[in-house]
């Protein structure tokens, strides 16, 4: 293999593992079409208007951010942890409104208005935590396991569930008692997990002849990820039985974004493109080429907003610069063009459905080594990463309005 080769991937790919975040997503059931769905000329994807920022929300009182934001919808709030404690502020001025102690990192975070509680995966602790939406006061505390890293709420069966992605099984907590009623077994290493409101949910899953996801290292340089075929599979919340597996042929890199908006079909992405399958066979009904970006990694997609946000580096340029690429689905179910998205600052975190508008964080910051290396023609760059700076991190509001 050609040293120059070799080493542009390595830079290609060191540009990716220090600035994409992989985060999990939404999922549905539905019904099946035997051919994809042909785009109209005339769709409401080609009618829409880009994102623009809408207001700044100030936070000078935060050194750090940790983990995800969560967007509280019937109360107007954010969460998110400060690297100690859990933070939740009104999402219209920035004010705190509550401060829950000792939650350190928030790596999963669920709402369940239905009941009045919100339950938070801190990833250090890896403690589940029930709390009170109306009170902000904590109800339960539960030891999650060390492989617990994301948490869903199901609203059909009440129950609570976790998952990781170093076991091929999902953890049930009663969310009264904060006690595990039981534990599935998967069949695979779950990459993501999303429910529907029909009592299903479904899961990416790795083979689990490969074991789960693993890092090797591109010479002494930096660990890569090495990508394993994955399968879709079905949780029946109602008696915890997992329904057949299936993987969409066609496409290369499958990996599961969420629910259409119809709450019909799953969103999967794939290497260059992404499509609409039916949820129980796989079969596709919709699909859209994704070009604009290389090296792209789906980030979220939000059924409220219609919209598949992909993070990738820009096709068109020389330097390592990463775009914001959007999908829209339509009220017809069809998929438009990937649009890129110059003027958005800042990844997409949480989602306003009632506002139509999405919530992003950005800080300052200062370039700092980050203890990786880049080897080429006998020689070792040091690769820099950008560092936030305290006191300079606020949330960004996006709409199309």
């Amino acid at each position: 293999m050609p040293v120059c080769w070799w080493a542009s991937l390595k830079i290609h790919l060191a540009a990716l593992f220090i600035v994409l975040i992989a985060c999990s997503a939404s999922l549905a059931r539905g019904q099946s079409s035997s051919t994809p769905t042909p785009m109209s000329n005339a769709s409401e994807s080609e009618l829409l208007k880009p994102y623009h920022l809408v207001k700044t929300i100030p936070l000078p009182f935060l050194k750090k951010m940790s983990g995800q934001l969560g967007f509280d919808q019937e109360n107007n709030r954010l969460f998110f942890s400060d690297g100690k404690d859990l933070v939740v502020i009104n999402a219209d001025n920035g004010e705190r409104v509550g401060v829950v102690p000792k939650i350190e990192k928030v790596s999963g975070i669920a709402f369940a208005p239905g009941i009045h509680r919100t339950f938070v995966v801190d990833a250090d602790s890896r403690t589940l935590f029930a709390l009170d939406l109306s009170t902000l006061t904590l109800v339960q505390k539960t030891n999650a396991g060390a492989e617990s890293l994301s948490v869903l709420y199901d609203a059909e069966s009440k129950e609570v569930f976790t998952t990781g992605r170093t076991t091929s099984t999902c953890k049930v907590f009663d969310p009264a008692t904060g006690k595990q009623i039981a534990t599935v077994k998967l069949g695979g290493y779950p990459l993501h997990a999303v429910g529907d409101s029909h009592g299903n949910i479904y899961f990416e899953l790795t083979s689990s002849n490969s074991g789960p996801p693993v890092m090797e290292m591109a010479g002494d340089a930096y660990p890569i990820a090495i990508s394993l075929k994955s399968a879709i599979a079905k949780l029946d919340t109602r008696t915890l039985v997992m329904g057949d597996r299936w993987q969409e042929p066609s496409c290369a890199f499958m990996h599961l974004l969420g629910v259409d908006r119809s709450g019909e079909n799953l969103l999967i992405g794939c290497k260059d493109s992404a499509i609409l399958a039916d949820p129980q066979t796989g079969r596709v009904v919709a699909s859209s080429n994704i070009s604009g970006i290389r090296d792209g990694t789906a980030v979220i997609f939000s059924p409220a907003l219609g919209d598949a946000f992909l993070l990738g580096l820009d096709e068109q340029s020389s330097v390592h610069r990463t775009d914001l690429a959007i999908i829209h689905e339509d009220s017809s179910g069809h998929l438009g063009p990937v649009v890129l998205a110059p003027q958005v600052w800042a990844q997409p975190e949480a989602f306003d459905s009632a506002t139509q508008q999405f919530f992003a964080v950005q800080s300052d910051t200062k370039t700092v080594d980050s203890g990786l290396f880049i080897e080429a023609l006998g020689t070792r760059s040091p690769v820099p990463v950008q560092q936030s700076i305290p006191g300079t991190f606020r949330i960004l509001v996006y709409s199309r309005n």
